[in-house]
């Protein structure tokens, strides 16, 4: 399958989900590279790739499901290793560092950490893609383009216990990207602030401002629902 097919493929299933317009949101920059149900851009124009399963990862895969059904008590876990489509294209999970923005644990150290980066050689500029796992799909969104100003945006949908929560999505999204906009016309207009980070988890908006002045750093750390 060439990647002008993977990328139809997956704009045909966005706007199934979530209607026509919805990729109109995407805006991916330039030198964006096609994934399978994703498109990225790496820091320094790199490429990623697919990472399949071994049968060594599997078999440490059951191994982790036992310890935890161990640790429960001996309830069985019905939980299966993620199953290929068999494409060489590469996808969100084989980007290890999407986790740490788009995560709610490691999200939420990250904007509390007073380092811009999540890491040195945090690996991705942008971002945007979906998902699978067995209790549901997940969309993922991260755009660290501005050199003050990184966000992500981390949705679930097609959860196996509500099926609608997807309807939202791009009400949701245009509403975080207007909100990305806002901070960056403020961070560009105040000379003082050093970087600002925006992420949203479901329906759960937290941000930061650092200034510059030692000891007079401005705090909006918010958990809301929008």
């Amino acid at each position: 399958m060439t990647e002008i097919k993977v990328k139809e493929q997956f704009y045909e299933y966005l706007a199934d989900k979530f209607g026509e317009s919805f990729t109109e949101l995407i805006e991916p920059p330039e030198g964006v590279m096609i994934g399978e149900r994703m498109l990225y851009k790496l820091q320094n124009g790199q490429k990623a790739e697919r990472k399949e399963m071994t049968q060594k990862d599997i078999d440490k895969f059951h191994q982790m499901v036992a310890d935890i059904a161990e640790k429960n008590g001996g309830v069985a876990l019905e939980s299966e290793p993620p199953v290929t489509s068999g494409l060489p294209y590469p996808r969100v999970v084989d980007i290890l560092d999407w986790s740490d923005v788009a995560m709610d644990i490691p999200a939420k150290k990250y904007v509390l950490s007073d380092d811009l980066l999540p890491k040195d050689n945090f690996a991705i500029e942008w971002l945007f893609g979906v998902v699978f796992s067995p209790s549901g799909k997940q969309l993922v969104y991260i755009d660290f383009t501005h050199p003050k100003v990184k966000v992500a945006f981390s949705a679930d949908y097609d959860a196996e216990y509500d099926f609608t929560i997807g309807l939202e999505m791009p009400r949701r999204l245009r509403q975080f990207k207007e909100k990305r906009a806002e901070i960056i016309q403020e961070v560009e207009s105040r000379s003082n602030v050093l970087w600002a980070k925006l992420v949203q988890l479901d329906d759960e908006t937290f941000m930061r401002l650092k200034n510059k002045r030692p000891g007079d750093e401005l705090l909006e750390l918010m958990s809301k629902k929008v």
